[in-house]
């Protein structure tokens, strides 16, 4: 039988014992973020429309996540630096510590991800795998038309991956030209040496929007789907988290369609969610280490997810892509956001 005296102890004992706070807890990245007052996000550089600077002001949706990133981190949509990084070196960009978080379009493998060199933060998007044609041809009606054609593709991707199956499944007779690099890819789709050109709608939107010719068009044809992520190191999952909490934040926002037109009337909103995700209970955002009305600010400057995503890569963007499929679940999309609890 336990002593009655020995309990009381071991309570007082425990209710003494000092428990670390989170600026203790923080790894490395998210002290680092702190101390030089500047959030550094990695961009895909052959991804110009993710991350450009026009007029002297940076744009793209790579841009808006990493202001949020900055926004909740630093109070300041400004504070954040913005690093083209090539794919074949974002692996070791995180690693070194030369970039905070990796956005852009990298496509990371699993077992790097068991290695512990890189934590997943988010899914950011989903893109469609898709082709370009160099000459549409006219009448085509569908990918048979096209049967026995070259495709330039990368690879080692998820898109020549795809490719394969999609050929094989369909009989197509595709032969292949496939490049380490995208620079490369864009270059001999310009130069003809393919009729088509495979890839993410992302990419190969911006390849045909930039040859500034009715000869190239993104064919309607779908042949799969991959998950855009965004990633930080490792070592890093303090940092992780908060970032993870900020993306499901917005996600949230454009779920419940939280805008900067009707923010004062969710600010009266009871429920304990909302109140969470408005800072209207502080101790939500201070345990993760973010300032409490962050989510506001940003609203009312940027607006939610899916006013992100529609503003710099959907109908009302230069690259005018659909993108129906990241619309909120409740109106036929995949973007789900959890409840702040």
């Amino acid at each position: 039988m336990v002593n009655k005296v020995s309990l009381k102890s071991l309570f007082l004992l425990l209710a003494a014992v000092s428990f670390p706070t989170f600026a203790e807890c923080a790894d490395v990245g998210f002290s680092a973020i702190n101390q030089r007052h500047y959030i550094i996000c990695g961009t895909t550089r052959e991804y110009p429309y993710l991350a450009e600077k026009k007029d002297g002001n940076s744009k793209g949706f790579d841009v808006d996540i990493c202001r949020a990133f900055a926004q909740s981190i630093l109070q300041s949509d400004t504070s954040f630096k913005m690093v083209s990084v090539n794919p074949a070196r974002a692996g070791e960009a995180l690693s070194s510590g030369a970039v905070d978080v990796m956005l852009g379009h990298h496509i990371f493998s699993s077992a790097q991800e068991a290695q512990g060199y890189l934590s997943p933060v988010d899914t950011m998007y989903y893109d469609r795998l898709v082709f370009a044609a160099r000459s549409k041809k006219g009448g085509a009606s569908s990918m048979k038309d096209y049967a026995g054609a070259k495709v330039c593709v990368a690879e080692n991707s998820p898109a020549y991956d795809s490719l394969v199956s999609y050929n094989t499944k369909y009989a197509l007779g595709f032969s292949y030209l496939k490049f380490p690099l995208l620079s490369a890819l864009k270059e001999a789709f310009y130069l003809r040496r393919c009729d088509l050109l495979a890839g993410d709608e992302v990419f190969v939107t911006g390849v045909v929007k930039d040859l500034h010719s009715d000869e190239a068009a993104v064919l309607p044809e779908e042949f799969g789907t991959i998950a855009v992520k965004s990633y930080v190191s490792g070592a890093n999952n303090t940092l992780a988290i908060a970032l993870r909490a900020v993306i499901n934040a917005l996600k949230l926002a454009a779920q419940l369609n939280i805008n900067s037109s009707n923010l004062e009337a969710f600010a009266l909103d009871s429920s304990p969610s909302v109140r969470n995700l408005l800072g209207q209970t502080p101790q939500y955002w201070q345990k993760l280490g973010l300032d409490t009305g962050w989510v506001s600010k940003y609203i009312a400057d940027y607006g939610n997810y899916s006013l992100i995503l529609e503003r710099n890569l959907g109908t009302r963007s230069a690259l005018g892509i659909n993108m129906s499929r990241n619309l909120p679940y409740s109106e036929g999309g995949l973007l789900t956001a959890s409840p702040l609890f």
